[in-house]
């Protein structure tokens, strides 16, 4: 299998994915840096604080690699972040165990850009997004009967209850990627 570097450097498809990803977020640091992309057995260590009502939800790693021309995003839900309201440094370990992760799949409108793959593939070349985010959600209509929720976008199309949704803060200042055998990093 070719890397992204492989398959995209110095081309159209490069560049247009370039325009997309700075559209949808901006540029990944770490490809433009010419930074490993190997994350397989990586530790991922976080010093983090904050006051949150997760109601139901987990602070956790979501990692997202182009694959094959698409998007595949995995979420690392076997090892969630405790939010604190005293500093902590706590580590997660990026083992492609598909136990310990969960793909989120692709709306069915963004099939050709999201779409399902195998952690190893996606720890192997990490080329799209490493983030934090809160999963699951609690993601429920707010007053309005919603027939088909999942063809619709959850707040732009219907107001959602956000009292399901988790409130409060997390703050981090330290993130450190420790890669197989790399300590200096």
């Amino acid at each position: 299998m070719r890397t992204y570097r492989e398959t995209f450097d110095d081309s159209a498809a490069h560049f247009k994915l370039d325009q997309m990803m700075q559209a949808a977020g901006g540029i990944n640091r770490f490809i433009e840096g010419h930074f490993p992309t190997d994350f397989t057995e990586a530790s991922l260590t976080l010093r983090l604080r904050g006051s949150v009502d997760l109601r139901g939800a987990q602070l956790v790693l979501h990692a997202q690699s182009r694959i094959n021309g698409i998007f595949v995003n995995q979420t690392l839900v076997g090892q969630p972040f405790s939010i604190t309201p005293q500093w902590s440094e706590q580590t997660v370990r990026l083992m492609p165990d598909p136990s310990q992760w969960k793909c989120l799949g692709s709306r069915h409108d963004r099939t050709e850009f999201y779409g399902d793959g195998d952690i190893a593939n996606v720890l192997r070349d990490l080329n799209g997004n490493i983030i934090l985010i809160l999963y699951p959600l609690n993601v429920v209509p707010a007053a309005q009967e919603i027939t088909q929720p999942h063809l619709l976008r959850a707040g732009e199309d219907y107001e959602i209850d956000r009292s399901l949704l988790p409130a409060g803060h997390v703050m981090v200042d330290e993130v450190r990627i420790d890669f197989r055998g790399d300590t200096q990093r």
